[in-house]
């Protein structure tokens, strides 16, 4: 079964289950993949999170239910997983630019969230037209411990972009990491933890363990495990997110690479970026 095929059994699973709480372990499971993984391949492929694209297929089933039927709104509202009329009517108002009782009235065609056909979405995707050079390789990279400061962020609404590129602004040039390291001594690294179910994770950047000048019992530590990784070799420092977006909404579904358990992280250079993903 290859990554579209895994992804679209995920699809499947939030469809069957949208009238009923829905786990995000559980849908990334229904694809074989991690929560993390998924995560990223969902988000890049479509643009949505998760949880964004299961609240627009709710809200469009309501929609539905609302201009077709003659359901009390409240009825509708507890099937589609609010608790409450007025927060049902708030987000119901945030995408359809109207409340649910004056979107009863209207007579006008409306346009509904559809049910992602994966293969779908990726084929009718342009080829991405690359600006930089991503160079691929497969290579053992053995144990480090890497110890840096952390910074907490989520990839609703691509956050995660201005929040990393900010906090590793004020990392160096504040001159924290020299105050604790060799910067001769050791490469700089950008490491991602696990998503959790809302879509968040960490982010550190530091050096290697064995470069510091003194205690880093402060910092967050990481041991990155020694393993086979796919080493995308960045050829511009501006368009890291470019690479990213690349890697995980095009390169996965093409290549049908199985990704293993670990941490993606970045080394930095002084013109380049390596990018590392674990994969078996």
């Amino acid at each position: 079964m290859n990554n579209y095929q895994h992804l679209q059994k995920a699809v499947d699973y939030i469809e069957e289950n949208l009238s009923e709480p829905i786990c995000l372990a559980d849908v990334s499971s229904a694809a074989f993949s991690s929560l993390s993984h998924f995560h990223r391949i969902f988000y890049f492929l479509t643009g949505y999170t998760l949880k964004e694209y299961i609240r627009k297929r709710r809200l469009s089933q309501a929609a539905f239910q609302i201009h077709c039927s003659d359901r009390p709104i409240l009825e509708i509202a507890l099937q589609a997983g609010y608790e409450t009329s007025e927060s049902f009517s708030r987000a119901f108002k945030k995408q359809f630019s109207v409340g649910p009782r004056k979107f009863r009235q209207l007579q006008a065609e409306q346009v509904l969230e559809p049910k992602l056909d994966v293969l779908q979405q990726f084929l009718t995707q342009p080829e991405p037209m690359l600006d930089f050079k991503l160079d691929l390789n497969y290579v053992l990279y053995q144990q480090k411990t890497v110890c840096g400061f952390q910074t907490h962020t989520t990839i609703e609404g691509g956050q995660q972009a201005i929040d990393i590129c900010n906090f590793s602004n004020d990392i160096l040039v504040s001159g924290k990491l020299a105050n604790y390291f060799d910067l001769s001594q050791s490469d700089l690294f950008g490491m991602y933890t696990e998503m959790k179910d809302e879509s968040d994770f960490d982010y550190t950047i530091g050096c290697l363990q064995q470069a510091a000048l003194k205690s880093t019992a402060d910092l967050v530590t990481h041991i990155i495990p020694s393993a086979q990784y796919a080493r995308f070799s960045l050829n511009r420092m501006d368009r890291i997110k470019e690479a990213w977006r690349y890697i995980y909404g095009h390169w996965f579904l093409k290549h049908d690479a199985e990704r293993a358990k670990g941490f993606d992280f970045e080394i930095y250079h002084q013109n380049s970026v390596d990018i590392y993903i674990p994969v078996n």
